[in-house]
């Protein structure tokens, strides 16, 4: 032992310092928290194993032991309980109108999963012919979704191969449909066009209900003229616009002559009228004067007779006049009353 003021000195020599804390054992973590540990990353390893999760955008296929128990779509479809009659395959699946997570039997059940959006298909170009003999390369643009997911999974299998069916089917009918148009109908005439789309569309799915999807659109994606064919289709498509430009002038020289006619028609009633109309006035005017003339000669007989004998001189007799007339005729009462009868009257006298 040593007293305060000794040093205490280690087993190397060296002096103890006095700030040094002596060490402490190392405490044992307990065994269940390691365990605990243990099931926890065991759980989120094999999490998958008993659970699984379906996205609004997607749709699943349940399968235990590789054989269809469930089918998860959406919420609004009501056709894929219906689609399961259509298949033997199918009458006892089970058809799930929700999505989110599920719960599953381990290592036994697998899942299938795809998307439940449109999908959109476009053609390889083809070459069609119409009924008048003009060429195109045509592409078809169609847009289907999957309506049930095991359905699709038995009879398709994948996006693809679904494509390649339209490919197959559909599309043969669009360009078999096409090749039975005039070249103006299936280039400007809408609505026999998008008309026979529309039918086939619906021929289609009604033939494919029982597959597992549904074409929602059918559009004619592009169509082009073959190089070879530019001058043909140039002059026919020209002919054709000169053909309804002289329609159209046609229709408007008749419409001009139509509006010319009209007018001097209205013209001529106008005028007709106004004719009938200054007449009538002429004649009351004139009748008018014939009653003032009429009022004012009877008051003095003998004047008006004076009167109208002067205006009788005045139309029969000018300068360049010359009559041979009897002496006692009744024309001559003013000349040769009191006057020496003569045989010739010059009116320059």
């Amino acid at each position: 032992m040593s007293d305060n003021n000794t040093p205490n000195f280690g087993q190397n020599g060296a002096p103890f310092k006095d700030n040094v804390k002596p060490i402490r054992p190392v405490q044992k973590v307990p065994v269940i928290r390691i365990i605990f540990g243990l099931l926890v990353v065991l759980l989120v390893i094999f999490a998958n194993s008993f659970i699984y999760i379906v996205e609004e955008d997607e749709l699943a296929v349940v399968k235990v032991f590789n054989e269809t128990k469930k089918v998860v779509v959406d919420v609004e479809n009501e056709s894929a309980l219906a689609a399961n009659d259509l298949d033997p395959q199918f009458k006892n699946v089970e058809v799930i109108n929700k999505k989110g997570l599920f719960f599953k039997t381990p290592f036994v059940t697998t899942i299938d999963k795809y998307s439940s959006k449109l999908l959109t298909y476009i053609s390889n170009t083809g070459q069609v012919t119409t009924r008048d003999k003009v060429k195109f390369e045509v592409q078809l643009y169609a847009q289907w979704e999957i309506t049930h997911p095991g359905l699709f999974e038995n009879n398709y299998g994948t996006i693809l191969q679904t494509n390649s069916r339209i490919d197959e089917t559909l599309y043969a009918d669009i360009i078999s449909l096409i090749n039975n148009l005039e070249s103006d109908e299936f280039l400007t005439d809408k609505e026999v066009l998008y008309n026979a789309l529309e039918e086939k569309r619906a021929v289609y799915n009604e033939k494919n209900k029982g597959t597992g999807i549904y074409i929602h659109d059918l559009e004619i994606y592009r169509v082009a003229v073959p190089a070879s064919n530019y001058d043909s289709v140039y002059n026919k498509m020209n002919a054709e616009r000169n053909a309804v430009a002289a329609g159209f002038r046609a229709d408007g020289q008749k419409i001009y002559a139509e509006t010319i006619s009209s007018v001097d028609l209205e013209a001529a009633t106008i005028e007709a009228a106004a004719i009938e109309e200054s007449a009538r006035i002429k004649g009351e005017a004139d009748a008018e004067a014939v009653q003032i003339y009429a009022d004012a000669f009877s008051k003095d007989p003998e004047f008006y007779e004076f009167w109208r004998m002067l205006e009788a001189y005045d139309k029969a007799l000018d300068a360049d006049t010359t009559i041979y007339i009897d002496k006692n005729n009744p024309f001559l009462e003013y000349f040769s009353n009191g006057i020496t009868p003569i045989e010739t009257i010059d009116t320059n006298n």
